[in-house]
């Protein structure tokens, strides 16, 4: 099970990363407040009277119906609690999710502290907003906006990271509460080598605490699980992490009306994008350019655009008169081509540094454009 868990975190904390590095970013929604999850230390272990219990009832059903939702919210807490006497630190990850299927579909999600799991993790509050094919990514002072597909609208909050599909349950019939509002079904996980596995992550003397899953009758998703593990070493850090795991997910269907998810009010656009030398929305774009991605990450900034009807001759013509004209130089030995295909130049002017990339598209019809800041190494 840990290795679900530590992929969980690593996949967040690798997204931001791989965006970043080839995206932009943007600033963070404010969403309607998510509910709490209201965790049950206390599993139930007597099977509703008349009840029958079973162990072939497997987790895939469950998931694909969270999917079938029109709308939902989620939480997922993860909390790490060292042993007494362990030199290790707690830490705790907050994962919200907001999806509705509306045209286009949209998405938020937001992770925050990552840094209480590896304190050199700057983006300890991260947010992504998905609408249709837009992607908008906000971390610290980090910030991107892209079109192109980035394929992590189903990763932080997808419930077999952390329960495999495979998964069996023992019924215990009907819940006597309500659970997130909802009429539910209650079961336990039936053997706990679902979740440890088998392979070198696997933790080391680990016992299942706690393994709840509660089942909306109306809709039959998982509407909330308890997963607690004790283990000599959970193997969620280099160091030997003795302790308990607990996670903590709920579920709450909404009504698609009720789910209000719209673009940053403060997103990087190419009038607020900045590259070294030029004020922010300055730099020249050709006429009927497309923003395919801004990035605005520290020392890092990015813009890249697709125009329809220019080609790589006049794409480069633009730029040597728009940056020649504005006092800039092209620094000649750096210069790297290939015929038909593609141009790469770094200009300068004073300390200022860009390079400049023109392509031609995909299909052989128009152009992309990319302009960023020169890496470190080079303005040194």
């Amino acid at each position: 099970m840990t290795k679900h868990v530590l992929l969980t975190i690593a996949l967040a904390t690798v997204a931001i990363v791989v965006l970043i590095g080839c995206a932009r970013t943007t600033p963070t929604p404010t969403p309607t407040p998510l509910p709490t999850p209201t965790p049950t230390v206390t599993p139930m272990t007597e099977a509703a009277e008349g009840a029958e219990s079973t162990q072939e009832q497997p987790m895939a059903p469950y998931y694909q119906a969270l999917e079938a939702l029109e709308a939902y919210s989620a939480t997922l807490v993860m909390e790490y609690d060292p042993r007494e006497g362990s030199d290790q630190k707690p830490f705790r990850v907050v994962f919200e999710e907001k999806r509705v299927k509306s045209n286009p579909p949209r998405q938020w999600v937001r992770v925050r502290g990552l840094s209480t799991v590896d304190p050199n993790n700057r983006r300890n509050d991260a947010t992504y907003t998905f609408i249709g094919d837009e992607t908008w990514f906000t971390a610290e002072e980090e910030r991107f906006y892209t079109t192109r597909p980035t394929g992590q609208r189903r990763l932080y909050l997808s419930p077999d990271d952390i329960i495999p599909v495979t998964t069996k349950l023992d019924a215990h019939g009907p819940y006597e509460e309500k659970v997130n509002g909802l009429e539910v079904d209650y079961y336990t996980i039936a053997d706990p080598k679902d979740l440890f596995g088998d392979g070198p992550d696997k933790p080391e003397g680990a016992e299942l605490v706690q393994g709840d899953v509660w089942i909306a009758r109306e809709g039959n998703f998982i509407t909330r699980y308890v997963i607690r593990v004790d283990a000599n070493d959970l193997k969620m850090r280099k160091e030997p992490t003795p302790g308990t795991l607990t996670i903590i997910y709920n579920v709450i269907p909404l009504k698609p009306e009720e789910v209000d998810i719209e673009p940053p009010k403060d997103a990087v656009t190419l009038d607020t994008a900045r590259l070294p030398g030029f004020k922010p929305g300055t730099f020249p774009i050709p006429d009927g350019a497309e923003v395919e991605t801004i990035i605005q990450a520290g020392d890092q900034q990015l813009i890249a655009v697709n125009v329809a009807d220019m080609g790589l001759a006049d794409a480069l013509a633009f730029y040597e008169k728009a940056l020649t004209d504005a006092g800039w130089s092209e620094i000649k030995d750096d210069r790297q081509e290939q015929k038909d295909l593609f141009v790469i130049t770094t200009w300068e002017k004073g300390d200022d540094q860009i390079i400049l990339m023109v392509r031609a598209a995909s299909g052989g019809k128009g152009v992309q454009i990319i302009a960023q800041s020169a890496p470190p190494t080079r303005q040194q």
